[in-house]
């Protein structure tokens, strides 16, 4: 084993760190360059390279390294919704498995507005080796996303798409999680249930709705009690009120989990006991409702996970070109998690 080396420098290349090492430059490269799986280098050489390079300091110059290789090592993450939570968990997950295989990733701000054509020029500018589009709307800027990554050559992948492009889409299964969930509160016996959700025709509005409609008539019940809100918490809280006194429902699915805490507070001041007198359920599975009072009842989006396989899917295209499919969709399972907001109908 090589004894620590106490000098440090910037001018440390990969000849030095061989020689420390006891083994070949060719040897050195493949592990610095994360590509000792394929060429069989043992588990311990690897440790040893990699201690040996830290020992002395040993830098990368990264633009050299994506002269000689074509490549940044930089992902481009485009996003409508950079400060939500569920978008913070999505790039959670994008950097957590980007950077574990070496990759940087930068973050590009979408507003859906003619603006959004100068953010896709300077993404495309920075060249990134892979482009993950999340929550884009529709229309000509949706085009110009897909004509800019494909006149560049530049691999991308819709995360959570509003409209279905050609491509590789990757997306929750929306529509499934909140049919399971309005067949959980009919197992409770309730029979009038309602949906308030964020924007109608529009993201996920569209299939969380889908699923609601489904269950609702395969029941044969009324499937009338549907209200949007366009994510104001106060439209929300007025018409869980209104359908409560006046339309009698006893059980509410929400668009989001924060809709579903608006409207158990909005009970709460109102004197109703939840889950004994109303149940509710989000969507989302957000940090904060395990600790709602009651504990909040919720559609799981796995958003970590969605982020990982966007990166992995990017991964797989820029290692095999020739995997590119015209279309391919990767839908993710979204379970319910029953907690203590939803109850047996009463009466």
């Amino acid at each position: 084993m090589p004894s620590t080396l106490n000098h440090k420098s910037n001018s440390v290349n990969m000849s030095d760190i061989a020689r420390a090492a006891q083994v070949s430059h060719p040897t050195v490269s493949i592990v610095l360059n994360g590509r000792h799986t394929s060429a069989r280098i043992s588990e311990e050489t690897r440790a040893r390279v990699l201690q040996v390079a830290r020992e002395l300091g040993y830098r990368r110059n990264a633009l050299a390294h994506a002269v000689k290789t074509g490549r940044s090592y930089t992902l481009g993450f485009l996003t409508t919704a950079p400060d939500t939570e569920y978008s913070m968990l999505i790039l959670s997950g994008i950097l957590s498995e980007a950077e574990g295989q070496g990759y940087t990733v930068k973050r590009f701000h979408l507003s859906n507005t003619e603006k959004d054509s100068e953010v896709i020029g300077r993404c495309s500018e920075e060249r990134p080796d892979g482009v993950i589009v999340n929550d884009y709307g529709r229309g000509a800027c949706l085009d110009e996303l897909r004509q800019e990554f494909e006149t560049h050559n530049i691999p991308h992948v819709w995360l959570n798409s509003k409209e279905r492009v050609p491509g590789i889409h990757i997306y929750p299964h929306d529509e499934e999680g909140i049919y399971q969930a309005v067949q959980h509160l009919i197992a409770l016996g309730h029979q009038r249930i309602a949906f308030i959700g964020g924007k109608e025709h529009l993201g996920t509005g569209i299939h969380r709705v889908a699923g609601f409609r489904r269950a609702i008539r395969e029941a044969r019940l009324d499937d009338s009690f549907v209200r949007w809100t366009n994510w104001d918490g106060q439209v929300a809280e007025n018409s869980a009120e209104e359908m409560v006194a006046k339309e009698r429902v006893t059980a509410f699915i929400t668009g989001s989990d924060a809709l579903a805490l608006l409207i158990m507070l909005k009970f709460h001041r109102m004197g109703l006991r939840l889950p004994d007198e109303v149940s509710v359920i989000g969507c989302g599975d957000m940090v904060r409702v395990n600790n709602s009072y009651p504990p909040l009842t919720t559609v799981a989006v796995p958003y970590k996970e969605l982020g990982r396989a966007s990166v992995n899917k990017l991964l797989a295209l820029l290692t095999d070109p020739e995997s590119a499919t015209e279309a391919e969709e990767i839908a993710f399972a979204t379970p319910l998690v029953i907690r203590e907001s939803t109850a047996g109908a009463k009466g």
